[in-house]
């Protein structure tokens, strides 16, 4: 994937985590004792399979304290087994190995791996279960995560009424991308049972299998987007590209992108008229298609599942260093920002850019960054208990820089805009002839071995 859709899609992801370790912090941090709130991680266990899929349970108890525990290896079903360097990140992390089996005798201890923490410490616990679940378990986005206590994914729409009836069009007009998008809502009811969840950038996020698949209305045309990103960080990029042709030329509707070291699908649904049964075909289809494809395509091209089970690879956080890494550009906006936080403009960064398309996504890609990094600090800050008080001057750092990336991706639009609005006043062939010159009439030139005084064919 280029480097600003690979940001782009990584700053989504991470935004879905870190908004889901704010939920559940908050959660614990407010209950009860006695109450209890379980998250568990979606998967491809049935009924009849022994075992459960990953889970993490909370029991509020003794005035101020709360139980953590984390699924061992006596109740995960045997595709989420832990082998012994799962363990061990697990430990790490600060979780307590389990101290008993289900057939011992209790003690003061678990079955499970826990930890017993002051509800103040909410923040931390939290920290602990979102790393446990993406880095050991592996599951890459919140939007894999079920719960009935805790909201695990942005802006949750309400529900309908169990008895409510839905009145469902045929096929309707939409009168704008708003418009289109509440009716991308409601026929998606049937899928969800609801309403569907949004995440930041008002995509839906449909899980199914192995894939994740993303719904998307078009801002400057009637049409939905479809898209997923099937196998990255992918090693024989020869082979990917002939695959990737492959694929092109094999499968119908879908449309296969090789960016980078990313694998992306994408399938465009048209909207005028919108037809909600057409979308929810078309859905089917992508989701099918991907979980038919990813794997098998990770294979052959030596990549990683996109949502899959390895775990994400993790970096040094780092205070980033304005002073060396960052465009002068980016320093003046920073300075503008902090001296009067909100009121840099898309159309100041645009101005402090000098237009430049390009340059506006290098800091849109380093903002993110930015971001990504100091949110990073702020949670292994609260995973060791934050003992100097940083936690919070990295998340205000955090959300900064994602206040000035929200930003510059405004002023990337408005460059682009603006370079469409020349482009479309330009003149430009259009296939039509325009009028055309007189033409002056001349004698016609007489051929060489004919005579003008000899009759014609035709003459009388």
């Amino acid at each position: 994937m280029g480097e600003f859709a690979e940001s782009e899609l990584d700053r989504s992801t991470t935004l879905a985590w870190s908004a889901f370790r704010g939920r559940l912090a908050d959660h614990v941090a407010a209950m009860q004792d006695d109450e209890v709130a379980l998250v568990e991680a979606e998967s491809s266990v049935g009924d009849a399979d022994e075992g459960a899929a990953p889970y993490v349970q909370f029991c509020a108890w003794g005035e101020d304290l709360v139980r953590c525990e984390l699924s061992s290896n006596a109740y995960l079903a045997e595709a989420h087994r832990l082998d012994v360097s799962q363990v061990a990140a697990l430990v790490e992390m600060g979780w307590i190995l389990p101290t008993h089996g289900p057939d011992d005798e209790a003690d003061s201890g678990s079955t499970n791996f826990h930890v017993d923490a002051e509800r103040v410490e909410a923040d931390r616990l939290a920290v602990m279960t979102v790393r446990a679940f993406r880095e050991v378990f592996g599951v890459a986005h919140p939007a894999f995560l079920s719960s009935d206590d805790v909201a695990t994914t942005d802006a949750p729409r309400p529900a309908l009424e169990e008895d409510a009836e839905v009145d469902e069009a045929l096929a309707v007009n939409p009168g704008d991308a708003d418009h289109l998008r509440a009716l991308v809502d409601a026929a998606l009811v049937p899928l969800f049972g609801g309403l569907p969840e949004h995440d930041s950038d008002d995509d839906v996020p449909v899980v199914n299998g192995s894939g994740l698949v993303w719904v998307r209305v078009l801002d400057n045309a009637p049409v939905v987007q479809l898209f997923s990103a099937l196998v990255h960080d992918v090693t024989d990029l020869e082979r990917a590209a002939y695959e990737v042709a492959v694929l092109n030329r094999d499968v119908q509707f879908l449309k296969f992108l090789l960016l980078e070291d990313t694998v992306m699908a994408y399938l465009y649904v048209p909207a005028l008229p919108f037809a909600p049964l057409h979308l929810r075909a078309m859905l089917d289809l992508m989701c099918r298609t991907v979980n038919r494809l990813d794997k098998d395509l990770a294979t052959r091209v030596g990549g990683s599942l996109a949502f899959g089970s390895e775990p994400l690879e993790q970096t040094e956080a780092a205070e980033p260093d304005l002073d060396e890494a960052a465009h002068p550009a980016l320093r003046t906006l920073i300075e503008i920002d902090a001296e009067a936080p909100g009121s840099v403009t898309p159309q100041m960064a645009a101005a402090v850019c000098d237009l430049d398309r390009e340059l506006i996504l290098e800091l849109v890609t380093w903002s993110s960054e930015r971001e990504r990094t100091w949110a990073l600090t702020r949670d292994e800050l609260l995973l060791e208990g934050d003992p100097e008080d940083l936690a919070e001057v990295c998340d205000v750092e955090s959300r900064t820089a994602e206040r000035m990336t929200t930003v510059l991706r405004q002023a990337l639009r408005l460059v682009v805009e603006q370079e469409a609005e020349r482009l479309l006043e330009a003149p430009a062939y259009d296939g039509r002839r325009g009028p055309r010159p007189p033409r002056r009439r001349t004698r016609d030139d007489v051929l060489p071995g004919l005579d003008t005084r000899e009759p014609g064919l035709f003459d009388q």
